[in-house]
């Protein structure tokens, strides 16, 4: 499931980059359509300064105020901006500004030109991914807590 969710993430981002709002509305909603309901809460696009610049959860043709949301300040932001090498990140569980549901953030930066340009993110729910989690080898002693 987590290489799913990743190529997805990069699939995104890429698909934002050429691809006008309307374009990549369709694009997010086949993809979130080829996934259980409910794993991806959301798909999000950030700046390089970490304002939201598209959530799936606002409507296209919502006012700008309804997109003025700020994830600088997290941690799950702030890892790409000092990374040499784009990597996938895979946050702790946190309470999203604009869904307000618990997610876990899949990251990856946006690169224009080998500049970071902001990010690009899956807000994933943690029923779709709870079952496939339990399956996974634990070293002796491990514990999976899934709620």
């Amino acid at each position: 499931m987590i290489e799913k969710l990743d190529y997805l993430t990069l699939q995104l981002g890429e698909s934002w980059l050429t691809e006008d709002e309307r374009t990549f509305r369709r694009t997010v909603a086949v993809a979130q359509g080829a996934l259980p309901a409910g794993a991806v809460v959301q798909v999000a696009i950030a700046d390089e300064r970490g304002e939201i610049l598209f959530s799936s959860l606002v409507p296209a043709g919502a006012t700008a105020a309804a997109t003025k949301v700020s994830i600088a300040d997290r941690p799950h932001f702030a890892v790409h901006l000092n990374r040499v090498e784009p990597a996938l990140h895979i946050s702790h569980p946190v309470l999203g500004r604009i869904s307000g549901q618990w997610t876990v953030q899949l990251s990856r930066p946006v690169l224009r030109d080998g500049q970071i340009r902001g990010d690009r993110r899956l807000g994933v729910g943690g029923t779709p991914v709870a079952g496939p989690a339990r399956d996974l080898p634990r070293p002796g002693g491990c514990r999976l807590a899934v709620a």
